[in-house]
């Protein structure tokens, strides 16, 4: 990217509303979710290898080896990040004082997602406000979370 655009790029957390409860936090998400399955026929054994995945000197490993994310834990190691675009994105993350928080499509109904790719080019574009974007999804999870 910096190739095809030189410095006219940026990053940024996904803006929140005017007046929300938590101005300064950062959505975001599992790059890689990696989880056992109920069918695990070792999982004493594969709970020992995510507790090893989760520490944060192998989460910094990864951050360093692969270079796709500012941070992935509350204490990432910034040495370790490369890429000028990630070291902008850790200091946002720095400045997330209300906290983190994943973000709404490693959480919410496929219906909800699939809503959310659709309003959001429409919100890009103007033709949606980021108001009437937010109704739609409310809407959208509440119709696909009762009971």
């Amino acid at each position: 990217m910096r190739e095809a655009f030189g410095d006219e790029i940026s990053s940024f957390f996904i803006p929140v509303l005017s007046g929300a409860k938590y101005p300064n936090i950062g959505a975001g998400g599992p790059e890689i979710a990696i989880s056992i399955s109920e069918k695990s026929e070792k999982k004493e054994l594969a709970g020992a290898f995510l507790r090893f995945l989760a520490q944060p000197e192998n989460q910094d490993q990864f951050v360093e080896i692969y270079q796709t994310q500012a941070s992935n834990h509350k204490d990432g190691d910034p040495t370790k990040i490369q890429n000028p675009l990630l070291q902008e994105q850790f200091k946002h993350l720095t400045k997330a004082t209300d906290g983190l928080t994943f973000a709404f499509d490693s959480v919410m109904p496929a219906a909800t997602i699939d809503l959310f790719y659709r309003v959001n080019a429409g919100v890009f574009l103007g033709t949606i406000t980021p108001e009437d974007g937010v109704a739609q999804l409310k809407a959208s999870w509440e119709q696909e979370t009762k009971d």
